[in-house]
């Protein structure tokens, strides 16, 4: 598995193409009884000293605000693909190089976002991995928040030995689309650890991923 997730010409390529073949709901519609709503939530984990929130202003959509541990940092790039935007950000540890998480923000119509079928167009993503993956079949797991609504899988890749790995090659990935207002949000986090923490780490920013919509 590489660090990038995917091209990003084949990222936009698949959600721009279709898999708009049934809708999903985020949780928000009908929270469970007694739970807090997400900004609660995220100003929860956000209060954690041990957690901080990253604010991002993605140009004509709003500010998207995600909550990581203290000891991440990141970079962020934006370029416009096949005529869509698509903002990246990756995040890393700062002591060390044991994973990397990779969040692509890709700019879509609301109508689009919502019809959108994030376990097909998954599927459809994931064949190359796939073919030199140890699993032989996609066990596709959903991911849900309060504004969020999406899924993910986890491959390894039996083609990397997880004792000398090649510079920036990875032996353990997840990935997956979730869907946050009129934005797709395509991650993916790489690690050469078995039961690294990284994949927590990425599914619990995914949950909480908030998206304040441009005035």
């Amino acid at each position: 598995m590489q660090t990038r997730f995917l091209s990003v010409l084949l990222l936009v390529s698949v959600v721009v193409a279709g898999s708009l073949r049934g809708e999903e709901t985020p949780s928000a519609v009908k929270p469970p009884e007694g739970a807090q709503t997400n900004a609660n939530a995220a100003a929860s984990s956000a209060a954690n000293p041990a957690m901080k929130q990253k604010d991002y202003e993605l140009k004509q959509v709003g500010t998207l605000h995600l909550i990581m541990p203290q000891n991440m940092e990141g970079t962020f790039k934006s370029a416009l693909e096949l005529g869509t935007r698509v903002d990246e950000m990756a995040f890393f540890p700062t002591a060390s190089d044991d994973f990397v998480i990779i969040v692509n923000a890709i700019h879509q119509d609301a109508k689009q976002v919502r019809g959108m079928d994030t376990k097909a167009a998954l599927e459809e993503a994931i064949q190359k991995e796939l073919a030199t993956a140890e699993e032989t079949k996609a066990d596709i797991h959903a991911v849900t928040g309060f504004e969020v609504v999406g899924s993910y899988v986890s491959l390894t890749d039996k083609s990397v030995s997880v004792t000398r790995p090649k510079p920036g090659e990875f032996k353990y990935l997840t990935q997956g689309f979730a869907k946050l207002g009129n934005l797709i949000l395509a991650f993916r986090s790489v690690s050469n650890k078995a039961n690294g923490e990284e994949k927590e780490i990425m599914l619990s920013m995914i949950k909480t991923a908030r998206l304040t919509p441009a005035k």
